[in-house]
Protein backbone atom coordinates (compact mmCIF):
# COMPACT_ATOMS: atom_id res chain seq x y z
CA UNK A 1 0.00 0.00 0.00
CA UNK A 2 1.21 3.52 -0.75
CA UNK A 3 0.63 6.36 2.12
CA UNK A 4 1.29 9.78 0.89
CA UNK A 5 0.86 13.03 3.41
CA UNK A 6 -3.06 13.39 2.90
CA UNK A 7 -4.97 10.57 1.71
CA UNK A 8 -5.04 6.91 1.96
CA UNK A 9 -4.95 4.69 -0.54
CA UNK A 10 -7.28 1.73 -0.64
CA UNK A 11 -8.39 -1.33 -2.74
CA UNK A 12 -11.38 0.45 -4.22
CA UNK A 13 -10.90 4.10 -3.46
CA UNK A 14 -9.11 6.37 -1.47
CA UNK A 15 -9.86 7.14 2.32
CA UNK A 16 -9.29 10.41 3.77
CA UNK A 17 -7.32 9.87 7.56
CA UNK A 18 -9.13 10.46 10.78
CA UNK A 19 -7.91 13.75 11.95
CA UNK A 20 -9.36 15.73 8.76
CA UNK A 21 -12.27 14.17 9.08
CA UNK A 22 -12.61 16.02 12.54
CA UNK A 23 -11.20 18.95 11.27
CA UNK A 24 -14.09 18.64 8.47
CA UNK A 25 -16.67 18.61 11.09
CA UNK A 26 -15.53 20.88 13.89
CA UNK A 27 -14.90 23.27 10.91
CA UNK A 28 -18.99 22.91 9.68
CA UNK A 29 -20.24 22.90 13.56
CA UNK A 30 -18.67 26.27 13.90
CA UNK A 31 -19.83 27.91 10.59
CA UNK A 32 -23.71 26.35 11.61
CA UNK A 33 -22.89 28.16 14.95
CA UNK A 34 -21.96 31.66 13.45
CA UNK A 35 -24.70 31.74 11.23
CA UNK A 36 -27.32 30.90 13.56
CA UNK A 37 -26.03 33.49 16.26
CA UNK A 38 -26.00 36.35 13.65
CA UNK A 39 -29.47 34.96 12.55
CA UNK A 40 -30.49 35.60 16.68
CA UNK A 41 -28.73 39.00 16.78
CA UNK A 42 -30.52 40.44 13.52
CA UNK A 43 -33.47 39.28 14.59
CA UNK A 44 -33.25 40.74 18.19
CA UNK A 45 -31.87 43.89 16.97
CA UNK A 46 -34.52 44.08 13.88
CA UNK A 47 -31.65 44.52 11.74
CA UNK A 48 -29.42 47.10 13.68
CA UNK A 49 -26.00 46.09 15.20
CA UNK A 50 -24.63 46.35 18.53
CA UNK A 51 -21.43 46.54 20.48
CA UNK A 52 -19.77 44.71 23.39
CA UNK A 53 -17.85 47.67 25.72
CA UNK A 54 -15.36 47.29 28.58
CA UNK A 55 -16.07 50.34 30.82
CA UNK A 56 -15.42 50.75 34.75
CA UNK A 57 -13.98 47.34 34.81
CA UNK A 58 -17.04 45.21 33.48
CA UNK A 59 -18.70 44.17 29.77
CA UNK A 60 -20.91 46.48 28.55
CA UNK A 61 -23.56 45.75 26.02
CA UNK A 62 -24.70 48.55 24.21
CA UNK A 63 -27.29 48.82 20.94
CA UNK A 64 -26.01 51.11 18.01
CA UNK A 65 -28.55 53.71 18.02
CA UNK A 66 -27.52 54.30 21.72
CA UNK A 67 -24.25 53.85 20.98
CA UNK A 68 -24.18 57.07 18.52
CA UNK A 69 -24.01 60.88 19.20
CA UNK A 70 -25.25 63.16 16.73
CA UNK A 71 -25.64 66.96 16.51
CA UNK A 72 -26.48 68.61 13.53
CA UNK A 73 -25.01 71.89 12.40
CA UNK A 74 -24.73 74.18 14.92
CA UNK A 75 -23.63 78.28 14.20
CA UNK A 76 -20.49 79.21 16.47
CA UNK A 77 -19.49 82.63 17.10
CA UNK A 78 -16.69 83.20 15.21
CA UNK A 79 -13.39 82.04 16.31
CA UNK A 80 -9.63 83.22 15.38
CA UNK A 81 -8.10 80.11 17.34
CA UNK A 82 -8.55 76.33 17.51
CA UNK A 83 -7.53 73.88 19.46
CA UNK A 84 -8.69 70.01 19.05
CA UNK A 85 -7.97 67.06 20.79
CA UNK A 86 -9.75 63.88 19.85
CA UNK A 87 -9.31 60.33 21.36
CA UNK A 88 -10.85 58.46 18.69
CA UNK A 89 -12.74 60.20 15.71
CA UNK A 90 -12.50 61.76 11.53
CA UNK A 91 -11.70 65.57 11.99
CA UNK A 92 -12.33 67.76 9.11
CA UNK A 93 -12.64 71.50 8.00
CA UNK A 94 -15.12 72.50 5.70
CA UNK A 95 -16.36 75.68 3.88
CA UNK A 96 -19.68 76.49 4.79
CA UNK A 97 -22.23 79.56 5.57
CA UNK A 98 -20.79 80.27 9.09
CA UNK A 99 -18.75 79.32 11.91
CA UNK A 100 -20.38 75.97 13.57
CA UNK A 101 -19.35 72.49 14.46
CA UNK A 102 -21.44 69.11 14.11
CA UNK A 103 -20.20 65.63 14.46
CA UNK A 104 -22.22 62.05 14.64
CA UNK A 105 -19.69 59.42 16.53
CA UNK A 106 -19.32 56.65 18.54
CA UNK A 107 -19.67 56.30 22.05
CA UNK A 108 -19.68 59.67 24.17
CA UNK A 109 -20.14 63.27 22.38
CA UNK A 110 -17.36 65.76 22.11
CA UNK A 111 -17.48 68.97 24.22
CA UNK A 112 -17.10 72.36 22.68
CA UNK A 113 -16.73 76.26 23.48
CA UNK A 114 -15.67 79.08 21.94
CA UNK A 115 -14.57 81.69 24.21
CA UNK A 116 -12.47 84.96 23.36
CA UNK A 117 -12.31 84.01 20.04
CA UNK A 118 -11.30 80.44 20.97
CA UNK A 119 -12.59 77.32 19.69
CA UNK A 120 -12.48 74.15 21.90
CA UNK A 121 -13.66 70.72 20.74
CA UNK A 122 -12.24 67.71 23.17
CA UNK A 123 -13.50 64.34 23.36
CA UNK A 124 -12.31 61.25 25.43
CA UNK A 125 -12.76 57.86 25.13
CA UNK A 126 -13.39 56.15 28.31
CA UNK A 127 -14.61 52.53 27.12
CA UNK A 128 -13.22 50.09 24.35
CA UNK A 129 -15.43 48.60 22.48
CA UNK A 130 -14.43 45.22 22.24
CA UNK A 131 -16.90 43.10 19.95
CA UNK A 132 -18.92 45.39 16.94
CA UNK A 133 -21.69 42.60 15.42
CA UNK A 134 -22.97 44.71 12.55
CA UNK A 135 -25.91 43.77 10.40
CA UNK A 136 -26.46 47.04 7.91
CA UNK A 137 -24.92 45.60 4.88
CA UNK A 138 -26.17 48.14 2.60
CA UNK A 139 -26.14 51.30 4.31
CA UNK A 140 -23.10 51.90 5.59
CA UNK A 141 -23.20 55.99 7.26
CA UNK A 142 -20.49 57.32 8.09
CA UNK A 143 -20.67 57.67 11.95
CA UNK A 144 -17.75 58.80 13.51
CA UNK A 145 -16.53 62.10 12.25
CA UNK A 146 -16.94 65.91 13.92
CA UNK A 147 -16.94 68.27 11.45
CA UNK A 148 -15.71 72.25 11.88
CA UNK A 149 -17.25 75.09 9.46
CA UNK A 150 -15.82 78.25 8.34
CA UNK A 151 -17.51 80.60 6.20
CA UNK A 152 -16.79 80.58 2.57
CA UNK A 153 -16.27 83.28 -0.18
CA UNK A 154 -14.27 85.51 3.10
CA UNK A 155 -10.94 86.12 3.77
CA UNK A 156 -10.64 83.80 6.80
CA UNK A 157 -7.52 83.85 8.86
CA UNK A 158 -6.18 81.91 12.13
CA UNK A 159 -3.76 83.33 14.09
CA UNK A 160 -3.17 79.15 15.19
CA UNK A 161 -4.59 76.16 14.77
CA UNK A 162 -3.93 72.78 17.00
CA UNK A 163 -5.34 69.56 16.15
CA UNK A 164 -4.41 66.33 18.01
CA UNK A 165 -5.97 63.22 17.05
CA UNK A 166 -5.05 59.90 18.66
CA UNK A 167 -7.06 57.90 16.55
CA UNK A 168 -8.69 58.83 12.88
CA UNK A 169 -8.29 60.73 10.06
CA UNK A 170 -7.95 64.23 9.67
CA UNK A 171 -9.58 65.91 6.53
CA UNK A 172 -8.55 69.81 6.36
CA UNK A 173 -10.15 71.56 3.34
CA UNK A 174 -10.60 75.09 1.86
CA UNK A 175 -9.07 78.17 1.52
CA UNK A 176 -7.80 79.98 4.42
CA UNK A 177 -4.44 81.29 6.20
CA UNK A 178 -3.00 80.65 9.55
CA UNK A 179 -0.13 81.94 11.16
CA UNK A 180 0.90 78.56 12.78
CA UNK A 181 -0.75 74.95 11.56
CA UNK A 182 0.47 72.32 14.39
CA UNK A 183 -1.23 68.50 13.47
CA UNK A 184 -0.21 65.48 15.48
CA UNK A 185 -1.81 62.45 14.24
CA UNK A 186 -1.08 59.18 16.23
CA UNK A 187 -2.82 56.82 13.60
CA UNK A 188 -4.57 57.50 10.87
CA UNK A 189 -4.13 59.65 7.44
CA UNK A 190 -3.83 63.47 7.08
CA UNK A 191 -5.39 65.18 3.90
CA UNK A 192 -4.17 68.89 3.41
CA UNK A 193 -4.89 71.42 0.59
CA UNK A 194 -5.46 75.03 0.34
CA UNK A 195 -3.56 76.12 3.13
CA UNK A 196 -0.91 79.16 4.22
CA UNK A 197 0.82 79.17 7.25
CA UNK A 198 4.00 77.50 9.16
CA UNK A 199 2.72 74.29 9.06
CA UNK A 200 3.73 71.10 11.58
CA UNK A 201 2.65 68.11 11.14
CA UNK A 202 3.49 64.79 13.04
CA UNK A 203 2.20 61.18 12.36
CA UNK A 204 2.98 57.83 14.06
CA UNK A 205 1.51 55.67 11.89
CA UNK A 206 -0.64 57.11 8.90
CA UNK A 207 0.15 58.56 5.38
CA UNK A 208 0.28 62.35 4.31
CA UNK A 209 -1.09 63.96 1.01
CA UNK A 210 -0.76 67.93 1.00
CA UNK A 211 -1.86 69.58 -2.34
CA UNK A 212 -2.59 73.24 -3.38
CA UNK A 213 -1.12 75.03 -0.66
CA UNK A 214 1.68 77.99 0.30
CA UNK A 215 3.65 77.97 3.64
CA UNK A 216 6.45 80.54 5.38
CA UNK A 217 7.69 77.08 6.60
CA UNK A 218 7.05 73.25 6.53
CA UNK A 219 8.19 70.15 9.00
CA UNK A 220 6.86 66.97 8.77
CA UNK A 221 7.82 64.38 11.22
CA UNK A 222 6.20 61.18 10.03
CA UNK A 223 7.13 57.69 11.71
CA UNK A 224 5.64 55.21 9.59
CA UNK A 225 3.50 55.95 6.30
CA UNK A 226 4.09 57.75 2.73
CA UNK A 227 4.15 61.94 2.46
CA UNK A 228 3.05 63.33 -0.43
CA UNK A 229 3.06 66.80 -1.66
CA UNK A 230 1.54 68.19 -4.88
CA UNK A 231 1.80 71.80 -6.05
CA UNK A 232 2.95 73.00 -2.49
CA UNK A 233 5.51 76.27 -2.42
CA UNK A 234 7.04 76.72 0.89
CA UNK A 235 9.16 80.22 0.89
CA UNK A 236 11.48 78.77 4.58
CA UNK A 237 12.89 76.10 5.48
CA UNK A 238 11.30 72.47 4.66
CA UNK A 239 12.22 69.41 6.47
CA UNK A 240 11.23 66.17 6.21
CA UNK A 241 11.86 63.02 8.40
CA UNK A 242 10.45 59.79 7.54
CA UNK A 243 11.36 56.36 9.20
CA UNK A 244 9.43 54.18 6.91
CA UNK A 245 7.46 55.16 4.13
CA UNK A 246 8.06 56.37 0.84
CA UNK A 247 8.40 60.46 0.34
CA UNK A 248 7.34 62.36 -2.96
CA UNK A 249 7.28 65.69 -3.96
CA UNK A 250 5.89 67.21 -7.51
CA UNK A 251 5.29 70.69 -8.84
CA UNK A 252 6.88 72.45 -5.76
CA UNK A 253 8.86 74.99 -4.85
CA UNK A 254 11.21 74.95 -2.42
CA UNK A 255 13.78 77.05 -0.33
CA UNK A 256 16.36 74.97 1.82
CA UNK A 257 15.43 71.64 2.42
CA UNK A 258 16.61 69.20 4.71
CA UNK A 259 14.97 65.57 4.19
CA UNK A 260 16.18 62.46 5.98
CA UNK A 261 14.86 59.55 5.47
CA UNK A 262 15.12 55.91 7.04
CA UNK A 263 13.62 53.03 4.91
CA UNK A 264 11.32 54.62 2.13
CA UNK A 265 12.39 55.97 -1.54
CA UNK A 266 12.41 59.82 -1.53
CA UNK A 267 11.59 61.24 -5.33
CA UNK A 268 11.11 65.28 -6.17
CA UNK A 269 9.77 65.31 -9.72
CA UNK A 270 9.78 68.64 -11.50
CA UNK A 271 10.50 70.97 -8.45
CA UNK A 272 11.88 74.52 -8.76
CA UNK A 273 14.70 74.84 -6.17
CA UNK A 274 15.99 78.68 -4.78
CA UNK A 275 18.27 77.00 -1.43
CA UNK A 276 20.49 74.33 -1.01
CA UNK A 277 19.37 70.72 -0.78
CA UNK A 278 20.54 68.13 1.84
CA UNK A 279 19.32 64.65 1.91
CA UNK A 280 20.35 61.66 4.28
CA UNK A 281 19.00 58.47 2.92
CA UNK A 282 19.26 54.84 5.25
CA UNK A 283 17.86 52.46 2.54
CA UNK A 284 16.22 53.30 -0.68
CA UNK A 285 16.53 55.08 -4.11
CA UNK A 286 16.77 59.15 -4.02
CA UNK A 287 15.68 60.79 -7.51
CA UNK A 288 15.81 64.83 -7.29
CA UNK A 289 14.14 66.44 -10.79
CA UNK A 290 13.84 70.09 -11.78
CA UNK A 291 15.13 73.45 -11.98
CA UNK A 292 17.36 75.75 -9.90
CA UNK A 293 16.59 79.33 -9.72
CA UNK A 294 20.20 80.51 -10.03
CA UNK A 295 22.92 78.51 -12.52
CA UNK A 296 25.12 78.76 -9.63
CA UNK A 297 24.43 74.80 -8.47
CA UNK A 298 26.69 72.20 -7.90
CA UNK A 299 26.56 68.10 -6.07
CA UNK A 300 28.36 66.27 -3.72
CA UNK A 301 26.74 62.54 -3.71
CA UNK A 302 27.54 59.63 -1.86
CA UNK A 303 26.30 56.19 -2.20
CA UNK A 304 28.01 53.30 -0.20
CA UNK A 305 25.75 51.19 -1.93
CA UNK A 306 24.68 52.12 -5.03
CA UNK A 307 24.88 53.75 -8.26
CA UNK A 308 24.65 57.61 -8.84
CA UNK A 309 23.60 58.95 -11.95
CA UNK A 310 24.30 62.99 -12.37
CA UNK A 311 22.52 64.79 -15.51
CA UNK A 312 21.99 61.56 -17.28
CA UNK A 313 25.32 60.30 -17.06
CA UNK A 314 25.88 56.92 -15.02
CA UNK A 315 28.72 57.79 -12.77
CA UNK A 316 31.00 54.91 -12.30
CA UNK A 317 32.55 55.45 -8.51
CA UNK A 318 30.65 55.70 -5.38
CA UNK A 319 30.74 59.45 -4.41
CA UNK A 320 30.72 62.60 -6.72
CA UNK A 321 31.31 66.14 -6.54
CA UNK A 322 31.17 69.18 -8.71
CA UNK A 323 31.16 73.16 -7.69
CA UNK A 324 30.63 72.17 -3.86
CA UNK A 325 30.87 75.77 -3.33
CA UNK A 326 28.29 77.42 -5.30
CA UNK A 327 25.23 79.17 -4.20
CA UNK A 328 23.25 76.08 -4.62
CA UNK A 329 24.26 72.70 -3.74
CA UNK A 330 22.43 69.09 -4.23
CA UNK A 331 23.97 67.08 -0.84
CA UNK A 332 22.80 63.69 -0.69
CA UNK A 333 24.46 60.91 1.21
CA UNK A 334 22.74 57.24 0.96
CA UNK A 335 23.62 54.41 2.63
CA UNK A 336 22.00 51.72 0.45
CA UNK A 337 20.22 52.69 -2.85
CA UNK A 338 20.90 54.55 -6.17
CA UNK A 339 20.87 57.80 -6.34
CA UNK A 340 20.07 60.22 -9.42
CA UNK A 341 20.23 64.04 -9.34
CA UNK A 342 18.88 65.62 -12.67
CA UNK A 343 18.78 69.64 -12.57
CA UNK A 344 17.94 71.88 -15.84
Amino acid sequence: NLVDPWFIRRRGGIRMPKWIKWCLRISIVLLAVGIVLSAIGFWINKGKGFNIYWKDYRFVYDKDESAISELDFTELDAFEEINVDIDSADVEFKQGDDYGISYRVEGDAPTYSVENGVLTVNKSQDSIAVVNFNFNFISQERSNIITIYYPAGEDVSFTSINLTNHFGDINVTGDFEADNLDIVNDSGDVYLTGLSGAMIVELNFGDLTIEDSTFESLDIDNQSGDCTMDNVEIAGNTSISNEFGNSEASNCSFNEITANMECGDLDFINCVYSANVNIEESFGDVSVEGECTTDSFGFDLDASFGDISVQGNSIDQSSYSENSDADIVFTVSNESGDTSVEIA
